[in-house]
């Protein structure tokens, strides 16, 4: 059941999807890259993230095969990372989160080596942070990266409940620890977005809230475990996403559901139910459409602006046996294409914008 929040009575809309011949519905769904990697040795083993660049180049982490691949729009493979890291002593070791900026510099985070990296398009690879940041063991497990235009990295670690900013130059800096604005404390932040205005945002996954850090360093906890305030908790907040307005699209990974805070701090459940089971990770496209990555159901789901929910892809994957086990990892280009990594099923899809499934049953309860 999905609700779709308002100051109006509350409209549930459940829309189930189908596709009668799989065959035909999922020709166009293709599998870029699967669990032997670049075919050269270097295998993929736990896809985790997924990230795409603007020139459509796509990125994956392997958790457990310690590992960053690149695949180009022709299906060229590369591994751009792997367990050496640096190679100068520096080691990464269960990546899980990636970001690319303009230039096609990749970051990313090292859950058990405690670490982030920055891989240039030349192939050159400086580690950015480690454990041993400020000599306090402040950064561990390192876990969801992000960037703004201005070039600055933004890094969660949950071990050690702290968030950080890494400047272009390297200048390290600690924007919110365990402490959380003082009152509400902050527990295994998650997700991590910044805006045009310098605003970051960060979940506790553990602490059930979201925090807002203002440029200047005030922290101010903007939602919490009551969720929108009329019965729809946040429960194991995992991803966070930004719109173009400054919006914040919160996904809960034992609530199942998927909340909006607007930036006069308005809180909108836009949608809940089995269909979001377990969310693992979001992404916006420029046209208003949430997309999710649902481990709990082995799915993909497409939250469009008025709240219809469809599943742009499930456990069958391609439909022609390469299939799609725990997504974690969600990413779209400039085309409206969607790429989901399979967490267990060691490989990513691509779903091209064109490809709507088709809604044959839908029902509203007021």
């Amino acid at each position: 059941m999905f609700t779709i929040a308002s100051a109006r009575p509350f409209i549930h809309r459940l829309a189930i999807v189908f596709c009668w011949v799989p065959s035909i519905c999922n020709a166009q769904i293709l599998e870029i890259i699967d669990a032997t990697g670049d075919g050269l040795g270097n295998l993929l083993d736990i896809a985790e993230g997924v990230e795409v660049d603007g020139a459509d180049n796509v990125y994956v982490t392997g958790r457990d095969s310690h590992n960053v691949f690149k695949i180009t729009p022709g299906g060229v493979i590369t591994e751009i990372i792997d367990v050496t890291g640096d190679g100068a002593g520096n080691p990464l070791y269960s990546p899980t989160d990636i970001a690319v900026d303009g230039s096609g510099t990749v970051y990313v985070t090292g859950f058990g080596s405690h670490n982030a990296f920055k891989i240039t398009l030349s192939g050159e690879i400086t580690e950015l942070i480690d454990q041993t940041v400020y000599g306090t063991g402040s950064f561990l497990f390192g876990n969801r990266i992000t960037l703004d235009g201005a070039g600055n990295v933004y890094v969660t670690a949950r071990g050690s409940h702290t968030a950080f900013r890494i400047s272009p130059s390297g200048v390290i800096t600690e924007l919110i620890n365990a402490a959380g604005d003082g009152v509400h404390t902050l527990h295994s932040p998650s997700g991590i977005v910044v805006d045009g205005a310098g605003n970051v945002y960060v979940a506790g996954g553990f602490s059930d809230n979201v925090f807002k850090i203002a440029p200047g360093g005030v922290i101010t906890e903007i939602m919490d475990a009551t969720g929108d305030g009329l019965g729809n908790p946040l429960d194991g907040p995992q991803p966070l996403a930004l719109d173009g307005s400054g919006n914040v699209y919160v996904a809960n990974g034992l609530s199942h559901n998927v909340f909006k805070i607007s930036p006069s701090g308005t809180i909108t459940e836009i949608a809940e139910g089995f269909l979001l089971s377990g969310p693992r990770d979001m992404v916006l496209d420029g046209s208003g459409n949430v997309f999710v990555a649902a481990v709990g159901r082995s799915a993909a789901v497409k939250i469009a602006p008025a709240g219809t929910v469809t599943t742009i892809i499930d456990a069958t994957g391609d439909g022609a046996g390469n299939p799609l086990s725990l997504p974690a990892g969600i990413a779209v280009d400039g085309s409206g294409a969607v790429y989901v990594g399979g967490r267990n099923s060691d490989n990513v899809f691509k779903i091209p914008a064109e490809l709507t499934p088709v809604e044959l049953m839908t029902f509203s309860v007021e």
